[in-house]
């Protein structure tokens, strides 16, 4: 049994009616643009009288809270270290740095064959 035998007239009906709506559509669907000649397109392509420079130095121009903004945008931890609860995570963060210089650094390092020959 095909797929054309398992759907019956009604899955026909609902095609054919999807198609029709589709044909409809295509149809109805009309677009009008004015006709230019090259006078008017290049009238049309001047946007204003601002040169590039000026839009430049206005993109380009800094205040005190863009460079705040940008500063924090490159630096995040400008953000959370006024936060950092330093009685409470200080003892522990630093114990967790020492664990990982100890025992990962140096496996890390012997796993790479480049720097096998520096090792003893």
């Amino acid at each position: 049994m095909g797929l054309a035998d398992a759907s019956g007239p009604r899955d026909t009906q609902a095609l054919l009616s999807a198609t029709q709506a589709m044909d409809l559509r295509r149809r109805d669907y009309h677009m009008e643009r004015p006709l230019l000649n090259q006078e008017h397109l290049e009238e049309l392509g001047r946007w204003g009288s601002a040169p590039r420079t000026h839009q430049w130095r206005t993109w380009l121009q800094c205040s005190r809270a863009r460079a705040y903004a940008l500063l924090l945008q490159h630096l995040p931890v400008l953000v959370w270290l006024p936060r950092y609860p330093v009685r409470d995570w200080l003892l522990g963060d630093l114990l967790s740095g020492l664990s990982v210089a100890i025992m990962q650094l140096p496996q890390d390092l012997l796993s790479r064959p480049a720097l096998l020959p520096f090792y003893p």
